[in-house]
């Protein structure tokens, strides 16, 4: 889940995060197990595990591919 693959498999080489391919994205920063992507048009998508609630899609559910914050529809961010 950490990559945004879909899977919960280990890689051992880059692969493409699902649903991140038109997003053009500008940032991206890593967690311990979560990421957290910025796309061009400043809309944020987070995948990875969400014991605490860290992904911001306000439930505890881990989210194994990218996943648009919708807290921050509406908003622009610039960093991560």
């Amino acid at each position: 889940g950490n990559l945004g693959d879909g899977g919960r498999d280990d890689r051992l080489s880059p692969v493409p995060c699902t649903g991140l391919a038109s997003a053009g994205i500008v940032s991206v920063a890593c967690g311990w197990r979560h990421s957290i992507a910025v796309g061009g048009d400043g809309s944020m998508y987070t995948f990875g595990w969400s014991r605490y609630g860290q992904l911001g899609h306000g439930d505890l559910e881990d989210c194994l591919e990218a996943k648009p914050v919708a807290a921050l529809a509406g908003q622009r961010v610039v960093h991560v």
